[in-house]
């Protein structure tokens, strides 16, 4: 896969894929343009337009949307100390800073990307109440809800990140014991 590329990707279950493998492997892959060579052209008019002060129109075959990669991280919620609960957070302080200055600064811990726009970033989350009738099995809804723990229940149905675990040993100690292949 080394030097491959990709214009799209959809990182599903993404608890479950380890951080370090998505930074450095999977999002490498979305860095270069869809179309490099038509997206170098486009910044190289807009910077000439600059210069030369004036507009330069968009045309209907032309969107400069279309030449933008993107990544999908979608999944099941998971524990609040997760990397999926901590991109979840940015995202959505990214989304409701709405494009203030001041907010992005606060979330990128310092000066602002050149060329960033809030706007390139959505959250959506969809618990199982805000679903079409029908569209899950309702007894097993509600057997989940009468069986599962709350917070697993809360994970797997309602789309929210569990700070921890209410087991005998917590998932936070679980986790704060186990070593990951970079420790």
């Amino acid at each position: 896969i080394r030097g491959q590329r990709a214009n799209d990707i959809v990182a599903d279950e993404f608890a479950s894929i380890p951080r370090d493998i998505f930074e450095n492997v999977v999002a490498g892959f979305a860095a270069v343009a869809s179309s490099p060579i038509e997206k170098v052209k486009q910044k190289a008019k807009e910077q000439m337009a600059i210069q030369l002060g004036i507009p330069i129109p968009v045309l209907k075959n032309e969107n400069p949307a279309d030449m933008s990669n993107q990544i999908i991280l979608s999944g099941t919620a998971y524990y609040d100390f997760n990397h999926f609960a901590e991109y979840w957070k940015r995202y959505h302080a990214i989304c409701c800073s709405g494009g203030n200055v001041k907010k992005l600064e606060e979330v990128f811990n310092g000066s602002i990307p050149a060329d960033f726009d809030y706007s390139n970033y959505s959250v959506t989350r969809i618990p199982v109440c805000k679903l079409p009738s029908g569209f899950m099995d309702a007894g097993q809804v509600g057997r989940a809800k009468a069986t599962v723990h709350t917070g697993i229940y809360q994970m797997e149905y309602g789309a929210i990140f569990t700070t921890d675990s209410q087991g005998f040993f917590k998932r936070s100690l679980i986790e704060g014991c186990t070593t990951s292949p970079t420790e």
